[in-house]
C-alpha cells in the first residue's frame, strides 16, 4: 500500500484515507485503492486532516513557505476548495459532529489560537485565543460534547542547583528546584536564548519567569526549595529578571503594545514601573551594580548598545558601549565598579565611565559571564555548561567544574565555601491540554 504521513478511518469503517504528500489514497475494505492528486501548492503531510461525519469530504491543512491553507477535498469528485489562507501555519483540522464546521489550530507566536470555520465558508471565528505557542506539530481531537484535546511537543525548562562543597571535591551534587512542564527561567526561540532567572544578592532566593494563564509572570523560590511565590500579576513579563543590590526591587523586560521596555517591581508593595523610553533587546540581559546603576542591552539595527542608568529615574540612561552583532552577556564585578561584556569569543571589561580596562579571549563560542570578582577572577559558562575560570589579565583558563547538562544557563549563588550554581536547564516533553465548553465559546 505504500507509505504515508497519516491515516484516518472512514466513518463507516469500510475504508482508510492515507495522506501521501502530494495526494490522498483511499483504500476500501474490498482492497480497491483510489488516488486523488492535489493541486500544485497543496500538500497532505504533517499538518493534519480529518474526514467529515458523512464520509464525503476531507478537511486538510497545507504549509508552503510558512503560510497555512485549510482546504476541503471531495472524496467523490476529487475537487478541492481552499476555504482559509493564512500568513501562519495551521494544524490539525477537526470536523464538528454535525459536519457543519471545522476547527483548526493557528500557530502564531507569541500566542496561538483555536479557530472555527463554517464548512460553507460563511464565517470564521476565534474560539480560544491566547494559547501557548506551538513549538512543534500539535494534534487536535474533538469529543461529541465539544471538548477539545490536543498534545503539544515542546521544550521546557526547570531550575536546578549544582554545588561543589570545596575545591578538593571532584563530584558535583545536583538537585532539582522547580518542577513541571512549563518554561521556568529559560527559553529558546528564533531570537535565541533568553535569560529568565537570577539569584538574590544574599544567595537565598531565585527569581524566575514562568508561564501563567494570563501570560508570563515573575516568581521567586528559596534556593533550599519550597513553595513558589508569585511576584507579578500582569502577564506581560518578557525576560530578565535581575535583583537590585538591596534585594527590594527587581528589574525585568516587559512587553507593552508589542514593544519591549525596562520595568521594575517593588517587592514590598508589588508596584510596577515601566520606562517606555527604553527599548531593551529581547534576550533580557541586564546587570544591576551595587547602588542604583542598571545596565541593559539595547538592539540598534543589528548591533547592541549597553545602556546604563537608574530604572527608577525617567530619562536617566546613557550609552556605555557598542558591541558587535553577536549577543552580549553582562555582569558586574562584586564592587560594581567594573562591567564585563561577553560576545563572540571575547570578554571585555569596562568601568562605569565606558573605558575599556581589559579584553580577554576565551576558548568558548558565545561565552556567558558568570562572575567577575574584585580580584579580577573571571568565570564564564559555555558549551556543556562548563564553568571556566581565568585570572585577568594574561592568565590561563582552567575548568573549575563541569555540569551534566548540554543546554543550560547558569549563575553563581553567593555562598561561603565551595561553588554553588543555579542553572535553568532546558528539557523536553509533551503536554496534554483540554478546552472544555467549546460549543458555546466559553473559555476553560
Amino acid at each position: 500500500m505504500g507509505t504515508g504521513f497519516a491515516a484516518r478511518w472512514l466513518p463507516d469503517g469500510e475504508g482508510v484515507v492515507i495522506a501521501g504528500g502530494d495526494h490522498f489514497r483511499v483504500r476500501a475494505a474490498t482492497g480497491r485503492v483510489d488516488t486523488i492528486l492535489l493541486p500544485e501548492g497543496l500538500t497532505a503531510d504533517f499538518q493534519g486532516f480529518d474526514v467529515d461525519p458523512a464520509g464525503d469530504r476531507l478537511a486538510f491543512a497545507s504549509l508552503e513557505q510558512a503560510r497555512g491553507t485549510l482546504s476541503l477535498l471531495s472524496l467523490r469528485s476529487g475537487q478541492v476548495e481552499s476555504i482559509l489562507r493564512d500568513t501562519v501555519p495551521l494544524f490539525s483540522p477537526t470536523w464538528s459532529t454535525d459536519g457543519e464546521s471545522i476547527s483548526v489550530l493557528r500557530a502564531e507566536a507569541p500566542r496561538s489560537a483555536l479557530l472555527v470555520i463554517e464548512a460553507d465558508n460563511s464565517e470564521t471565528r476565534t474560539l480560544r485565543g491566547g494559547m501557548e505557542p506551538f513549538e512543534k506539530t500539535p494534534h487536535l481531537s474533538r469529543s461529541r460534547d465539544g471538548t477539545f484535546a490536543y498534545v503539544r511537543s515542546d521544550g521546557y525548562s526547570n531550575l536546578w542547583v549544582a554545588s561543589r562543597p570545596s575545591a578538593a571535591d571532584t563530584l558535583v551534587t545536583i538537585r532539582q528546584l522547580t518542577f513541571g512542564t512549563l518554561n521556568k527561567g529559560f527559553f529558546n526561540s528564533s531570537l535565541g536564548q533568553a535569560k529568565q532567572f537570577s539569584v538574590s544578592p544574599d544567595g537565598r532566593r531565585a527569581a524566575f519567569v514562568a508561564r501563567t494563564v494570563s501570560g508570563n509572570d515573575l516568581f521567586s523560590i528559596s534556593i533550599d526549595g519550597g513553595e513558589e511565590t508569585r511576584v507579578t500579576f500582569t502577564g506581560d513579563v518578557h525576560s530578565g529578571p535581575v535583583w537590585a543590590p538591596d534585594g527590594r526591587t527587581m528589574a525585568y523586560v516587559t512587553v507593552r503594545n508589542g514593544l519591549l521596555h525596562v520595568a521594575s517591581v517593588d517587592l514590598r508593595s508589588s508596584l510596577v514601573k515601566v520606562d517606555v523610553a527604553t527599548r531593551p533587546s529581547p534576550w533580557g540581559l541586564m546587570a544591576w551594580a551595587p547602588g542604583d546603576l542598571l545596565a541593559y542591552t539595547e538592539d540598534r539595527a543589528g548591533s547592541f548598545d549597553v545602556r546604563l542608568g537608574d530604572p527608577r529615574v525617567p530619562d536617566g540612561w546613557r550609552t556605555l558601549a557598542n558591541t558587535s552583532p553577536l549577543i552580549p552577556w553582562l555582569a558586574y564585578s562584586e564592587s560594581g565598579g567594573l562591567l564585563t561584556l561577553a560576545a563572540g569569543r571575547r570578554v571585555v571589561v569596562f568601568d562605569t565611565a565606558g573605558s575599556v580596562q581589559d579584553s580577554v579571549h576565551v576558548p568558548l563560542l558565545d561565552p556567558r559571564v558568570v562572575r567577575l570578582s574584585n580580584q579580577g577572577t573571571l568565570a564564564v559558562s559555555g558549551e556543556g555548561a562548563a564553568i571556566l575560570g581565568q585570572t585577568s589579565p594574561g592568565g590561563r583558563f582552567t575548568t573549575e567544574v563541569r555540569l551534566p547538562w548540554r543546554s543550560a544557563i547558569c549563575e553563581e549563588v553567593p555562598r561561603s565555601g565551595g561553588l554553588t550554581f543555579l542553572c535553568s536547564v532546558q528539557e523536553g516533553g509533551r503536554d496534554a491540554w483540554l478546552i472544555r465548553n467549546s460549543q458555546n465559546g466559553n473559555r476553560p
